[in-house]
């Protein structure tokens, strides 16, 4: 449309002229600075159509609301899922590989299958998860770290409370501040140490620092008996209730049996 009224200003008629002259079809209301609503517009159906602000307000997303407190982070633009069918919400979020979740601020998730949830969440290995604030289930295969802070380390670890710390081969730490780090050792409560192999520390502060010891047989008022069934080859091969100074006493032991292949506690 390129008709100027007699009381244009000389501004508005350039404004008019340039729609008019330099592109297609164009249709111009006001100029720079002086602009204008377009107002009782009626929905738009077609691809080609103007919407109105009704339109616009309903095909907003609802339910989900980040809040960057006007800082503007990577994933702005909603490309932090680079992964292949992965999934990236949050300031910072980052799936970068296959089927990958990154939810809140600054999660990452690189491994494939992984799952990072929380604030800096890290979740490397493939199939790995971290949930909670620094949360880091660390570059091996289907470890779990869930607690602030809490690690899994190595292959299959699971790592679960505060500051827990999983860095054995098929580990497991339980319980704040509890660590297992060594192949297959297990620590079940707060501060909990199970530092050998195969061990258990079990109840808070337990730890498995003295190993098991290997028994073939005992004397007892002149008469020795043995050879003892299941003896312990493996230092790892224990269950610890307490440490040095802080023992527990075990309770409600039922009775075992005693013969020569008997390995029941008595």
């Amino acid at each position: 449309m390129g008709y100027a009224p007699a009381s244009a200003t000389a501004a508005q008629k350039a404004a008019i002229t340039a729609t008019n002259s330099t592109t297609l079809a164009a249709v111009s209301v006001g100029a720079a600075g002086n602009t204008r609503q377009i107002t009782n517009v009626a929905a738009g159906t077609a691809n080609s159509d103007a919407v109105n602000v009704a339109q616009l307000i309903a095909a907003q997303t609802h339910y989900y609301s980040v809040n960057d407190n006007g800082t503007v982070g990577a994933n702005y633009n909603n490309d932090g899922a680079t992964g292949v069918n992965a999934l990236a919400a949050g300031v910072n979020a980052s799936a970068s590989n296959t089927y990958g979740i990154a939810v809140g601020y600054t999660a990452s998730a690189s491994g494939s299958a992984a799952t990072a949830i929380g604030d800096t969440a890290k979740a490397q290995g493939t199939g790995s998860i971290a949930l909670g604030y620094n949360a880091n289930a660390a570059n091996f295969a289907d470890n779990l770290a869930i607690g602030t802070n809490a690690s899994a380390s190595n292959a299959t670890a699971s790592a679960i409370g505060v500051m827990s710390q999983a860095t054995g081969v098929d580990s497991i730490s339980f319980g704040s501040f509890s660590q297992a780090s060594n192949t297959s050792a297990i620590a079940i409560g707060m501060l909990a140490n199970a530092s050998l192999a195969d061990s258990v520390a079990l109840g808070s502060r337990s730890t498995t620092a003295t190993g098991a010891t290997k028994e073939v047989s005992a004397t007892l008022n002149g008469l020795t008996y043995g050879t003892f069934a299941g003896q312990v080859g493996n230092p790892g091969m224990e269950v610890s209730v307490g440490s040095a100074g802080a023992e527990r006493q075990i309770k409600n032991v039922g009775s075992g049996a005693i013969s020569a292949t008997s390995t029941d506690a008595i």
